[in-house]
């Protein structure tokens, strides 16, 4: 979101800049009380301070993943480090559990939480760039 705001700011353009600078504070207001993060808490963070709606790009076809499988996951994997940043015990889903039924997380289980948050942050500049691009006529480099 601070990216989106770094690149269309138009300093020179001081009536466009008054309301960027005004928009760009309330979405920094908003993120400051972004404490319960999940697919939709996200999803509008990123719609109401940029315009920019991820849910077609948040899908992940190389691992079957439509959107309703990748919101799910999202919220799961949410779950789990909320767990663990309140000293909960981890929710039980089918990749925290064992065969035999026992809660842990594996270093596999890691792994492809890391590759499955990389990939969505990978879209969502993707889809980003783009939205910026065909609103703002903007080119953005990362």
């Amino acid at each position: 979101m601070r990216n989106f705001f770094d690149v269309t700011a138009t300093p020179l353009d001081p009536k466009f800049n008054a309301i960027h600078s005004l928009a760009k504070a309330a979405a920094e207001r908003t993120l400051e009380r972004f404490n319960t993060p999940n697919w939709d808490n996200t999803r509008n963070l990123l719609v109401q301070n940029t315009g920019y709606d991820p849910i077609g790009d948040w899908v992940w076809s190389e691992r079957n993943m439509n959107s309703v499988d990748v919101r799910l996951k999202l919220n799961e994997i949410l779950r789990v480090r909320h767990s663990f940043a309140h000293g909960f015990s981890i929710p039980a889903y089918s990749w925290t559990q064992s065969p035999t039924g026992k809660i842990r997380l594996t270093a596999k289980a890691i792994k492809d939480v890391d590759e499955f948050c990389r990939h969505l942050v990978t879209v969502t500049d993707l889809g980003m760039k783009q939205q910026i691009k065909t609103n703002y006529g903007i080119i953005v480099s990362w």
